[in-house]
């Protein structure tokens, strides 16, 4: 098969982590992304396209439209075949016109990226984050004709937040999540675990004298979903009882975040479950270095995932069960080896990605059967 991954930007590495093992197995996949990601992941084709995140710039625009529109209808709530959901919409004239005005400048660079790089040639398109080149979706809708497999891929604030981009989450094929509260949403999506290259990670059996307890967040903008204020006045106190170090990060290149990660004893990954069900790719990289690990679940995603490695707490009893994991060097122990076990088994990115390939080889074989469609060459859209 030849898949192509499409993303905004590859955020956690996903993306990245998707191509290379699908080109190990022995298929031929790129990635093309609209901008760098700026922690350090790998990239492929690059558009470089103009008024994109993670630019701080973009992130105050948005902030700032946050604010006028605060009072407005964010998403239009739509049932489908008994199916609630967000659907992403302009929320006024002048959210219609920025992101008209942006496609318009996008517009040349895709075309001569699609052109330059054979990119209407493959047989899967895999959309990270549910994202097309257009949000009227004009190029996937055209691949869609043609017996192209479309697969939608949500991680997180795009289906949670923003809501589908109804042109292409329509039509595709395949509609794949990694986050439990997106499932609780619409079951009709496939659940499955995020790709991760557990390799990479080397176990940490010893610890520091003096505990080290981290807790970060991908930019300041995620504050308030990971409920840092909370966790960061709270470790304080702690700090003040036991003789512990506690660090925190914030938008720290990928590649030296695991060099100081390597030297952690515990990470606190999230209070509040305003940005999601538990845990992140940082929380599973905490798992495969022997990092006990430190979040709160809902009841539902709890016993959904049934027996886990996580450390579970709750705004509530914070303190007390963080006094009992720093107390109880057993605890720990148990938890670093069964973290690491619990990681391969759920997220080892070979296992993850061969469970895609038999998604797309069925589907695939569908529409074959039933494709009213020859192989000619895709006109220039």
């Amino acid at each position: 098969m030849k898949i192509l991954h499409i993303a905004d930007v590859n955020w956690v590495g996903a993306s990245s982590t998707f191509v290379k093992y699908h080109n190990r197995e022995g298929h031929y996949s790129r990635m093309v992304t609209f901008v760098r990601n700026n922690l350090g992941f790998p990239e492929d084709i690059t558009l470089n396209l103009p008024l994109v995140r993670p630019a701080t710039h973009i992130f105050l625009l948005k902030k700032v439209s946050d604010f006028i529109h605060g009072k407005k209808e964010r998403y239009r709530v739509e049932r489908e075949e008994d199916r609630v959901l967000k659907v992403w919409k302009p929320r006024s004239k002048i959210e219609s016109y920025f992101f008209n005005f942006r496609e318009r400048l996008w517009k040349r660079r895709i075309y001569r990226a699609i052109k330059e790089y054979n990119l209407l040639d493959f047989d899967v398109y895999h959309l990270d984050g549910g994202h097309g080149f257009f949000k009227d979706g004009r190029v996937i809708r055209r691949l869609k004709e043609r017996g192209k497999l479309i697969v939608v891929y949500y991680l997180g604030t795009d289906f949670r937040d923003r809501g589908v981009i109804e042109p292409i989450d329509s039509i595709a094929d395949i509609r794949i999540t990694t986050e439990f509260d997106h499932y609780r949403m619409d079951p009709t999506m496939l659940f499955e675990f995020l790709p991760v290259e557990t390799s990479n990670f080397s176990f940490r059996k010893e610890e520091n004298r003096r505990l080290r307890i981290f807790h970060a967040i991908r930019s300041k903008w995620n504050r308030e979903i990971k409920g840092t204020d909370f966790i960061i006045e709270a470790m304080r106190k702690l700090e003040k009882e036991y003789d512990i170090e506690f660090l925190f990060f914030e938008g720290i290149k990928h590649k030296d975040f695991l060099k100081i990660k390597q030297e952690c004893d515990i990470g606190i990954e999230q209070i509040g479950n305003r940005g999601g069900t538990g845990y992140g790719m940082n929380g599973i990289e905490n798992l495969l270095m022997g990092i006990p690990t430190v979040t709160e679940f809902t009841e539902d995603y709890d016993k959904f995932l049934g027996k886990h490695p996580f450390y579970t707490v709750n705004r509530e009893n914070f303190i007390q069960r963080m006094k009992k994991l720093i107390e109880n060097r057993d605890l720990r122990l148990r938890l670093k080896v069964e973290g690491r076990e619990w990681a391969i088994e759920k997220h080892g990115a070979e296992n993850v990605v061969r469970r895609h390939h038999r998604y797309y080889e069925e589907r695939l074989e569908l529409i074959k059967r039933a494709s009213q469609y020859d192989a000619s060459e895709l006109p220039y859209l």
